[in-house]
């Protein structure tokens, strides 16, 4: 017989078999159906004659195989957690660190000696929208419709007087909507010209 194997023998009238040779772990134990195998005819050392029949006998089992699910669940369950961790992990820095990225440019518009109202180009919610408008170098661009659209710091930046050189003023909105209206860019005099431009991923 196997010596790695579990045996039984009766220990005498009225008690359970005995499990010889179990291997024994102090981590789990469990309780298990067992049937003793039909042993031939003859006296245990209890001194009880063998009966000959199949018993059925609960038995307390003290099982190496037992404790060893115990430990590959938990090392399994380790695993499945730093890789949902990992996962998590990577989507939060992709969004916090993603780079600022061109989206799409707004059709140009111009005019002369009249107010202009450039359209946002395809977009979507948190875009941010640059809205350049060029004039003449002494005539101050202004929004009579903002739109959401407020003025960039430092701007506007020009060269010359009255309509000599030129003139830049830049202003800009976040994007609350995929349908954000147009703002008005009023009329400063000698020309005009605008385009908003939209960028992606820009934090807060």
């Amino acid at each position: 017989m196997n010596p790695d194997y579990p045996t039984a023998r009766h220990s005498g009238a009225g008690r359970n078999p005995v499990i010889k040779n179990a291997p024994r772990v102090r981590s789990c134990c469990r309780f298990i159906g067992f049937t003793a195998p039909r042993p031939p005819v003859g006296r245990a050392s209890g001194g009880v004659p063998f009966t000959g029949t199949t018993t059925a006998y609960p038995l307390r089992v003290r099982g190496q195989n037992h404790a060893g699910h115990h430990r590959r669940g938990a090392v399994n369950m380790k695993k499945f957690i730093l890789i949902v961790a990992g996962l998590l992990t990577s989507l939060f820095f992709s969004a916090a660190n993603a780079i600022p990225t061109f989206q799409a440019a707004g059709t140009a518009i111009s005019g002369a000696a009249a107010a202009v109202s450039p359209a946002w180009p395809a977009h979507a919610v948190n875009d941010i929208a640059l809205l350049f408008i060029e004039s003449a170098g002494g005539e101050p661009a202004t929004l009579s419709t903002p739109a959401g659209f407020a003025a960039v710091t430092n701007s506007p930046q020009a060269t010359g007087t009255t309509t000599a050189g030129t003139r830049i003023t830049v202003f800009w909105a976040r994007a609350t909507s995929t349908t954000m209206a147009a703002p008005t860019v009023a009329d400063p005099g000698d020309h005009v010209y605008a385009q908003i431009i939209t960028y992606r991923s820009v934090i807060s």
